[in-house]
């Protein structure tokens, strides 16, 4: 419980940017941290999502909230 604090401390500062590789947002604990820390109007969300967002319901819910602050670096990894 105490790192999840410190997470959340952490990007709740002040220019706070937060880069997820390989996260597929199925924790709803961390997710709920992630979106808390969107009231911040200075965060910065960036998530390499190398499938595509066709494939992960929930970085397509990330997505479709249309936020400049929420940058989405999609791939077709390995040649898939």
């Amino acid at each position: 419980s105490e790192l999840f604090r410190q997470f959340a401390s952490t990007i709740s500062q002040p220019q706070s940017v937060l880069i997820t590789v390989g996260y597929s947002f199925a924790d709803e604990h961390f997710n709920d941290i992630i979106f808390q820390a969107l009231s911040n109007p200075s965060f910065t969300l960036i998530i390499v999502d190398f499938n595509g967002t066709k494939n992960n319901p929930q970085i397509e819910r990330i997505k479709n909230l249309n936020d400049s602050r929420i940058i989405i670096l999609q791939g077709n990894y390995f040649g898939r």
